[in-house]
């Protein structure tokens, strides 16, 4: 690899333990990069659990589920109190459609970080896609308890809103998002396609 040869070793032990080149090159959508570098940062500290976790999200982010899943298996192995890395598993079986996984990771990251509002979404979503549309309301609101300016809660609870023909109440979730983000390309079109001539005698 490229890196090895100018990275002192120092520096790689840096980048295992601080936020620094996780945030830089990620935020900058610079993946691939950040991926290179948390791979060199394990070879010099394969039981590092703080790259690992980077390393599966950037393989996440990557769509590269199993890898990610391997490496998060990993980190929680050297490290079992991680809610992010419990959190980014949960989400790796979710898209794999592995839902009892995805719940009990789910559950391990939300009993270490109780007020995460993106577990508590994120669970939500789950729920649904389970078919467990009470317990996925819930989520939503909990999630919106925790951080009232979450914009997913919002707008995934006007869409469970909208599947159970609540239009009334879709739209009135769609409005205070809107307030918070009238930007939303999402909630303009959601909230147009809501019926606004519901029997008002209900």
């Amino acid at each position: 690899r490229r890196h090895t040869r100018f990275l002192p070793v120092s520096w790689a032990r840096r980048c295992v333990q601080e936020t620094g080149v996780h945030g830089c090159f990620e935020e900058r959508n610079k993946i691939n990069d950040a991926l290179q570098y948390y791979e060199f940062a394990l070879n010099v500290d394969e039981k590092s659990t703080i790259g690992r976790t980077f390393l599966g999200s950037a393989l996440f982010q990557m769509n590269k589920f199993d890898k990610a899943i391997e490496e998060l298996g990993r980190s929680i192995y050297f490290n079992e109190n991680q809610p992010d890395a419990w959190y980014i598993l949960a989400r790796c079986y979710q898209i794999k459609k592995n839902y009892v996984s995805s719940f009990a990771a789910y559950q391990q990251s939300l009993s270490l970080c109780p007020n995460n509002s993106q577990a508590v979404c994120s669970m939500g979503v789950l729920y649904h896609e389970m078919n467990m549309t009470n317990e996925a309301f819930g989520c939503f609101a909990k999630a919106l308890q925790i951080n009232p300016q979450l914009e997913e809660a919002y707008l995934n609870l006007g869409l469970l809103y909208e599947q159970k023909e609540q239009f009334q109440d879709a739209k009135v979730v769609y409005d205070l998002l809107y307030k918070i983000n009238p930007h939303n390309l999402i909630v303009l079109l959601r909230s147009g396609q809501c019926p606004t001539n519901i029997d008002q005698d209900n």
